[in-house]
This record gives structure tokens, C-alpha cells and sequence, in this order.
């Protein structure tokens, strides 16, 4: 598994096999992919202090509401974020105008006039998906390596949101810093949906999604004020 982990990372067009996942599998992925992330929210908190975004600025608010989190969190979202970043990771022409549908959708429901940063994140990954599809229509041209990082950004920069924009209005070198765990797990979840099946995604993704809410309100009922 370590190798074709490294080997996506380098060559993703190479990785093609589909089949259906494993219990082990996904443990494995799953282990490594939050040790990974643990390991980076140890070095950031040590090098730029605590960071706080919405889970943790609203955690009380969740706690007492944490049924209809775990629906949202475990459920819903999972389901339309996959469906938005990684829907079209197969090239087909149908998944890819879905997918830039959904897109559009997004940067017209969410734009702010106070917010041109998220508006262009929004507006640059419509583009990007536009962009794709039409080169893919119209001359056949694909590039698997461009469309599967393209998905890891950008679902790394939709995340950008969960953070007051004080915190990185005047540093815009701290982006990369507040999106890094969600740019390392949309890794995973790009090598699950090229290595696997998409609804394998959606069953990762609601699962860490779970155990990071599971472990927030453990930790919120034994060390919350």
C-alpha cells in the first residue's frame, strides 16, 4: 500500500486498477491518513500557537446539538463535498459537467461581497472544472495528473472557509498552514477514488468525519470549560 501511495503521489495516471475495497484496506489508509494529520496540527500548534476555526470556536453549540452534526457532518456533507471534489476524478464527460454544475452552484449561493478571496476560490474552481471538460469534449485532451492535484487544492481551499478571515487577511502565507490537513485527506480520498469506487469515498469521509467529531465531544465533556 506504501507504494502505491508514493506511486499516486508521483505518477497518479498510473494508478487504474478498480475494485472494491477492503476492511483492512481502509483501516490501514485511514490510520495513516490521521496519523499524518495529527502529526501536522502537533507542528502548527507548536510553531503558530492555537488556531481557532468554526469546530472549535462552536463546539459548544455542536455539543449541544451533536445528533444533528453527526447527521450533517457523518451524512450530508460527505456526500456533496465527494460528489463536488472528486465526482469526476473518473474523466467521464457526465460526472465532469456534474460536477461543474454543482460548482457554479456554489460560487453563486455562496458569494459575498465582503469576501472576494472565497468568491474567487469558488469562481477559479468552477473554471478549472469548465476548463477540463471542455478540452476533454471538444479535443479529447486529458491530463490525469492536472485534474486529480486541481481536486486536492481545491478541496483544500474550499475548507479555507471554517476560518474568520482576521486571521489570515494579513498573511496570506498562513493559507497553506489552515489547509493542510484537509489538502493531505483530500490526497486519500483522490487515491480511494481512483484505486477504489466512488462510494468508498463517501464511506471515508463520513467515517473521519465521525471519529473527529466523536473525539471532539469527548474531549469537550472531560476537558471543556
Amino acid at each position: 500500500m506504501f507504494f502505491l501511495l508514493k506511486e499516486f503521489l508521483i505518477h497518479p495516471e498510473n494508478i487504474k486498477q478498480r475494485q472494491w475495497m477492503t476492511l483492512s484496506s481502509f483501516i490501514f489508509l485511514f490510520v495513516i491518513n490521521f496519523f499524518i494529520v495529527i502529526l501536522f496540527l502537533f507542528l502548527q500548534y507548536h510553531i503558530f500557537g492555537e488556531i481557532e476555526n468554526s469546530l472549535s470556536k462552536n463546539f459548544e453549540k455542536i455539543n449541544e446539538n451533536i445528533v444533528f452534526y453527526l447527521i450533517f457532518g457523518v451524512f450530508f456533507f460527505p456526500i456533496w463535498e465527494e460528489y463536488l471534489h472528486r465526482f469526476y476524478l473518473n474523466y467521464r464527460i457526465k460526472y465532469l459537467l456534474i460536477s461543474t454544475v454543482l460548482s457554479l452552484f456554489v460560487f453563486i449561493l455562496n458569494f459575498e461581497d465582503v469576501n472576494p478571496l472565497q468568491n474567487s476560490i469558488h469562481f477559479l474552481f468552477f473554471l478549472f472544472l469548465l476548463v477540463i471538460s471542455l478540452l476533454k469534449i471538444i479535443y479529447n485532451i486529458i491530463n490525469v495528473k492536472v485534474l486529480i492535484w486541481g481536486s486536492i487544492l481545491f478541496f483544500g481551499l474550499f475548507h479555507l472557509s471554517t476560518y474568520e478571515r482576521e486571521i489570515y487577511e494579513n498573511n496570506y502565507l498562513m493559507v497553506p498552514v489552515l489547509i493542510m490537513s484537509q489538502f493531505i485527506t483530500g490526497f486519500f480520498l483522490s487515491f480511494i477514488r481512483i484505486k477504489y469506487h466512488f462510494i468508498h469515498c463517501i464511506l471515508y469521509h463520513g467515517f473521519f468525519n465521525l471519529i473527529v467529531l466523536t473525539l471532539g465531544f469527548i474531549s469537550y465533556k472531560f476537558f471543556g470549560s
